[in-house]
């Protein structure tokens, strides 16, 4: 699901805006041929969802897209904390009960913060408008 969701923001925001200038929020930004066009705040706010910015629904922006970035998210915290466990009892930074017991709480405290921060950004980016 991770890889899905990596997938899909790559595809949109790198490939459909930035390089085919394919803006889903209105755009006066630098544009031709020979400059690649910006992904905007109001960009990645329609690609959430945020219907203040949308120029048009369609498969690259909605309530589909925000859900799979509230998944996505969480997974990709989720991967990245249980690995950082997982180097520590691995290569032997955490030897003992005691020590993988701590490892493993502050991956799982790391994993609370670095997700609320994140739900944080993803909801005010799909709620709020861009002034």
């Amino acid at each position: 699901m991770a890889f899905i969701f990596i997938a899909v923001h790559v595809a949109v925001l790198r490939f459909w805006v930035t390089l085919a200038g394919q803006h889903l929020a209105p755009y006066s930004g630098p544009s031709g041929e020979d400059k690649l066009d910006l992904v905007t705040y109001a960009d990645v706010s329609a690609h959430l969802g945020n219907e203040s910015q949308m120029l048009a629904k369609g498969l690259a922006a909605g309530n589909h897209i925000f859900i799979l970035y509230i998944v996505g998210t969480l997974l990709t915290i989720y991967h990245f904390t249980n690995g950082l466990n997982g180097f520590a009892w691995t290569w032997g930074l955490a030897v003992g009960r005691v020590a993988q017991k701590r490892v493993q709480v502050m991956a799982w405290v790391l994993f609370v913060v670095l997700s609320v921060a994140t739900l944080n950004i993803l909801f005010v980016m799909r709620f709020r408008g861009a002034g």
